[in-house]
């Protein structure tokens, strides 16, 4: 069980509610803005983005949807004028506004039910102990510092139960263990220095502190948070955590600690059930037909058992920041290149920054140090290229980008799309593209399933066999502008069709056994591979 924090009342969001509608009743027009958000008006964030919108024409008093609303606040300010108290009109605001909270079964609703009552029952003692109290004199105590007395605290949850909380929450409590969640550069220390156009340290002064000072500043906050209250509140023990990916690096606050790997503990309750494996009575593939691709092809020479997963059960591993850059490095220079939109924008580097500029996202990474290391590798990428191909003698003549093409093996279907074809003497060139930072070796070159699967395509495919013979094959790996060419030999094709042909009958032959490899270090099946401890655990 998760056990909730404890908090002051006036903090919890059903309390400011009420309390920003009695302010909104003594005048104070902001409040309605804050009402928007609170449990009072019972809206989406969809509902309140739109009406935040529709306030730059409408005023937000005026809007249909907040009629409700604007008929609490008549409601109230009509009870305040025949002699109601505050204790009164806030009592009135739960229970106009707020009952659906005695109905709720969640942990939430009743936490916000025991705040709701721990609220008005101190403010009744209150208004009792103040007869005079006008609801501007009861709003100016509540903001007072008095409030941080024991009747405002909700209490913590069973002893027994484990409390999730920000660091900045757990000041002053303590536990025998605690987990430090999340410690890699960008979450934990959180370095803000962002100068905003409309810069409020303007205001403070003509010291205005630079963007270095900014970022000293805060990290010494979150220096401050780690090493007074997060490392601090275990009695016993303290653990950090932090799952590591490609471009993320660990918090420089735990760097030092003593590390190990993690360790997948088995589900609560009994051991799992192990049964033998049952033969499938129906064929994979009854028609004896496939749909291949050079991706297909290539993953199955890696790992049949992977190809199963991902061809036959349809089951795809996530993608990761390298696959996203790569797939935005491909359409970018797909954009720029593509023959049929010469015109659209001019052949410069300018604009091809710019190009790159309009198709970032920052969803490619999740963490911020990913995104910053994935947009300094895409610049470095596309700067090489410019400099290598971007003009001049040295600009490729594209004839065509990501060609499309389908082409008949045997029985078989082969799929797939070409990066680039350029023209060149007496015929074309294939180019794949490659972002990543390894490379296919001098001795395995002449093995890429890859090129040999396009240039069988370039010799059938009708589009590309009317642009003429293919006369290299090239793979360009963009992070360094290195070609790698796979030699045409005169039986290319042949050679090329009985692999494809030998592959598709082990496929539908269903050999799918696992076959180790650097490959496994980043497969998304290790969990229910037979080679992995993990697989083996859950194997049944």
């Amino acid at each position: 069980p998760v056990a909730p924090a404890p908090g002051l009342v006036r903090e919890e969001p059903v309390v400011r509610a009420v309390l920003d509608a009695l302010r909104w009743v003594d005048g104070d027009e902001a409040a309605l803005d804050r009402l928007l958000v609170s449990p009072v008006a019972g809206l989406e964030p969809a509902d309140v983005r739109r009406l935040r919108r529709s306030a730059r024409d409408t005023p937000l008093i005026d809007q249909p949807q907040l009629r409700p609303l604007v008929a609490l606040r008549d409601a109230l300010i009509a009870r305040r004028r025949a002699g109601d108290d505050p204790a009164a009109l806030a009592f009135e605001v739960w229970r106009r506004a707020l009952t659906d909270l005695t109905t709720g079964n969640e942990p939430a609703d009743q936490r916000a039910l025991d705040a709701l009552t721990a609220f008005l029952a101190d403010l009744s003692h209150r208004v009792e102990a103040n007869p005079g109290w006008s609801l501007t004199d009861a709003l100016g105590a509540l903001d007072g510092p008095d409030l941080d007395a024991d009747p405002w605290v909700l209490p913590a949850g069973p002893s027994d139960a484990v409390s999730v909380v920000a660091v900045a929450a757990a000041a002053g409590r303590e536990w025998d263990v605690v987990v430090i969640a999340g410690c890699v550069e960008g979450e934990l220390p959180s370095v803000h220095a962002h100068m905003a156009f409309f810069d409020r340290a303007l205001l403070a002064g003509p010291d205005v502190p630079t963007v270095a000072e900014r970022r000293r500043r805060s990290l010494d906050e979150e220096r401050r948070l780690f090493d007074g209250v997060a490392r601090t509140r275990a009695t016993r023990r303290t653990i950090a955590t932090a799952a590591l990916e490609p471009g993320v690096l660990i918090s420089r606050f735990v760097e030092g600690w003593t590390q190990r790997d993690p360790m997948l503990l088995p589900a609560p309750g009994p051991d799992a059930v192990r049964r033998a494996p049952t033969a499938g009575t129906g064929a994979v593939f009854p028609d004896g037909t496939l749909r291949l691709s050079a991706s297909a092809l290539e993953t199955y020479d890696e790992c049949p058992l992977r190809y199963s997963y991902e061809y036959v059960l349809g089951v795809r591993s996530e993608s990761g920041t390298a696959a996203e850059l790569g797939s935005l490095t491909h359409d970018i220079l797909e954009t720029f290149l593509d023959p049929a939109r010469a015109g659209e924008r001019p052949h410069t580097r300018d604009a091809l920054f710019e190009l790159a500029a309009e198709k970032w996202t920052d969803g490619i990474a999740r963490y911020a140090p990913q995104r910053e290391q994935a947009w300094r590798d895409l610049g470095e990428m596309l700067e090489l290229w410019w400099e290598h191909e971007g003009e001049g003698p040295r600009a490729p003549d594209v004839a065509a980008v990501e060609h499309q093409f389908a082409v008949a093996v045997g029985p078989h279907t082969l799929r797939g799309k070409i990066d680039r074809v350029d023209r060149v003497a007496g015929g074309i060139r294939i180019i794949d593209y490659k972002t990543g930072t390894s490379e296919v070796g001098e001795d395995d070159i002449p093995d890429d399933i890859q090129l040999a699967v396009y240039h069988l395509a370039a010799v059938r495919d009708p589009e590309l066999v009317a642009l003429g013979p293919p006369k290299r094959l090239e793979l360009m790996y963009l992070r360094k502008m290195k070609r790698v060419e796979q030699p045409i030999t005169e039986d290319h094709v042949e050679v090329t069709e009985a692999r494809i042909l030998e592959t598709a009958a082990k496929i539908l032959g269903e050999s799918f056994e696992p076959v180790a490899g650097r490959h496994c270090d980043y497969c998304g099946f290790q969990r229910v591979c037979p080679l992995w401890p993990e697989g083996r655990e859950v194997a049944g």
